[in-house]
């Protein structure tokens, strides 16, 4: 069995260009022609009567809503005095460039802001009515991460953190769940769940394999809670020190991640890789869902 261990990487860097998407080709051009607006000291009804475009069209592009098809960009580029090559570059100049980086690098799309009930095209609204202080304090946590080296490992577990403390750390959609599955097989209600009743169900309804032996003979992974293996990685192997209530726990966990369709299951415990914020979370998911059952 291998077992793949990453070095952690600092999360924000400057210098990092990723895949970026239609979404942030839209706000980076909205940032541009808000910025190039605001220098030539024009209002949105002055751009609108030298462009010919309507004032409520290039308010949908300054605020990433709308991306125009070429020949609105000429009449915009003619508009602001600009070339249209520099118009629809991606690169952000002077004060709005730490935005443009943070935007590239991808962050936006691996962060799913919808958690926290923040709406991308809102912030972005935000960082162009003060974009200087906004860079600042984004070239702020640039230099942080490159300082203490911040780890996206470490990025993510302090959001879910936010994330539970937001909720008070009670998620009524996985009680409901937890609820659910008690009644649907018929398990005991307010009572100790023994792993042998939770290890027939991961079975039988899973087809999942479960091994509390042979990790003993890997004594390199003697700190690992369980490890799931096989092509279909549906062998689960525990740690054989386990006691019941032990087992019974990473169980429950595991009918979580099935029972509740969550993606990017965890392949062993404790992580040694994180991927992504949803990996992150769905880990906690199926967590509280085995503390639920």
């Amino acid at each position: 069995m291998h077992i793949r261990i990453d070095t952690q990487k600092a999360y924000f860097n400057s210098d990092t260009v990723g895949n970026i998407s239609e979404e942030n080709i839209r706000i980076i051009f909205g940032l541009k022609v808000k910025e190039l607006r605001s220098e030539k000291k024009l209002s949105l009804t002055e751009l609108s009567n030298k462009s010919g475009l309507s004032v409520s069209y290039l308010n949908e592009i300054e605020k990433g809503k709308k991306y125009p098809k070429s020949g609105k960009i000429v009449a915009i580029s003619e508009a602001l005095s600009v070339g249209y090559d520099e118009l629809v570059s991606l690169k952000l100049e002077n004060k709005l460039a730490p935005i443009g980086k943070l935007l590239q690098s991808g962050f936006f799309e691996e962060f799913p802001l919808d958690l926290f009930g923040i709406e991308l095209s809102k912030l972005i609204e935000i960082v162009s009515k003060a974009p200087a202080k906004v860079s600042a304090f984004i070239s702020t946590l640039t230099e942080l991460s490159r300082n203490f080296k911040v780890s996206t490992e470490h990025f993510y577990k302090t959001a879910l953190r936010s994330y539970q403390e937001l909720h008070g750390n009670y998620f009524e959609e996985i009680e409901l769940a937890a609820e659910s599955f008690i009644k649907e097989f018929g398990l005991p209600d307010n009572a100790i769940i023994s792993s042998n009743l939770l290890a027939d169900i991961l079975q039988n309804k899973f087809g999942y394999i479960i091994d509390y032996v042979s990790l003993a003979d890997y004594p390199d992974l003697e700190n690992f809670r369980y490890i799931l293996t096989g092509s279909d990685l549906k062998t689960i192997r525990i740690n054989p020190d386990f006691d019941d209530s032990q087992r019974a726990f990473i169980l429950a966990r595991q009918l979580g991640f099935c029972f509740m369709k969550l993606k990017d299951i965890t392949l062993n415990s404790p992580l040694t890789h994180i991927d992504s914020f949803e990996q992150v979370l769905s880990n906690f998911y199926a967590s509280y869902f085995a503390g639920a059952v």
